[in-house]
């Protein structure tokens, strides 16, 4: 409750620098999102409960990798809001008028505005936050290395070098001005947009070009580049990651829709 001798509030992430962690209170008619030093938070722990005669304490909840029961993907790269559904139904109508298979190249030309402007794409998708695994940040790491391969495979005019250079200019004027507006003045070590994965356009416009293809075709393609390509040192997981990033925009788009009549479609953490 939010009333009484306390309340339970999740906590969401931990600065090892300043030693702190970020409460999203519970308490939102009081209090708002604050960070608060480890050691306050302890304290805070310590009186005894009424009711149990105990400590408050806290409670751990964690994701259990093992359970096989929901076969909804996990992104690790994205993460989205319902908010965002009247852009993907501009997507998803841009795509509905080709008459033919839709390009790199076209998904390109729409999530730059015709290179006008490069960081549209994050009006639909924003970067997950950073890992704090040693394991998904290998998963975050050897993802985005396999997008940079299959950028030049998928590009019919340029090799993936090619194609970041042309966009290492702009993604750094981008970065900066996310930064710049998001600091406020403090040092952007501070900042949310700290803590996001450093995840480029062009990497995001990738999959969402896989994100127009059906999962047999994004499997073919796949396939074909192995062949062509060798493996390259990348296990079956990054594949298979990369098609679950491109399987959840893909479900997005197409229930973007959908959500407009219900208004019942939303995404968390899991879903983009």
């Amino acid at each position: 409750g939010q009333t009484g001798d306390g309340h339970f509030s999740p906590i969401a992430a931990y600065d090892e620098a300043s030693d702190s962690v970020l409460v999203l209170d519970t308490a939102r008619f009081k209090y708002g999102p604050h960070w608060m030093p480890l050691r306050v938070m302890f304290d805070a722990l310590q009186p005894i409960d009424k009711a149990t005669g105990k400590s408050r304490g806290y409670v751990l909840l964690s994701y259990d990798y093992s359970d096989q029961s929901s076969n909804m993907p996990r992104s690790i790269l994205f993460r989205s809001k319902k908010g965002q559904n009247p852009i993907r139904r501009l997507f998803k109508n841009y795509l509905k008028v080709m008459e033919y298979e839709v390009s790199f190249e076209d998904v390109l030309k729409f999530w730059t505005k015709d290179e006008q402007y490069v960081d549209y794409i994050w009006s639909i998708l924003d970067p997950q936050l950073v890992p704090t695994s040693q394991e998904e940040e290998d998963m975050v790491t050897n993802a985005r290395s396999l997008l940079t391969d299959l950028m030049g495979y998928v590009s019919s005019n340029a090799s993936s070098d090619q194609i970041k250079a042309q966009y290492d200019e702009r993604l750094l004027f981008e970065t900066k001005s996310m930064c710049a507006d998001s600091c406020a003045g403090n040092s952007c070590e501070d900042t949310f947009t700290s803590r996001k994965i450093a995840i480029s356009s062009i990497e995001a416009i990738l999959v969402l070009y896989l994100a127009t293809k059906e999962a047999d075709q994004r499997r073919k393609l796949f396939q074909r580049f192995r062949e062509e390509n060798g493996e390259r040192g990348y296990p079956n997981v990054t594949y298979e990651q990369i098609m679950c990033e491109a399987d959840l925009i893909h479900y997005a788009i197409e229930a973007s829709d959908e959500a407009e009549q219900e208004g019942a479609f939303g995404s968390g953490r899991s879903s983009v």
